[in-house]
């Protein structure tokens, strides 16, 4: 029998490039909400997982969304938070974790 944490690892290495594309897709980024939306329900567990992948490679940012919460913004599709908006999660935080 497989190990189920090797699975998920697997799972979670196939999700970061759809993940991204995903938040690619949208300019301005994507709410934290609408991208769990998009997932079947096999990956929503794994969801967090991916996500702080992402943020770890440095590949996305994190804004604050219209209604509230959390809005995730690809760095490679070349959009920036706006003057007025704070990044949630600053470098020095990121390098913490």
């Amino acid at each position: 029998m497989s190990d189920p944490h090797t699975a998920d690892e697997l799972q979670v290495k196939r999700m970061i490039p759809r993940l991204l594309r995903m938040i690619a897709e949208v300019e301005g980024g994507v709410p934290r909400a609408a991208l769990r939306r998009r997932l079947n329900s096999r990956e929503k567990h794994l969801f967090d997982a991916a996500l702080n992948a992402l943020l770890a490679a440095d590949a996305v940012l994190l804004g604050p969304a219209a209604q509230g919460g959390t809005r995730y913004i690809c760095k490679s599709a070349g959009v920036a938070l706006t003057a007025d908006e704070e990044p949630l999660i600053t470098d020095t935080e990121r390098e913490t974790r």
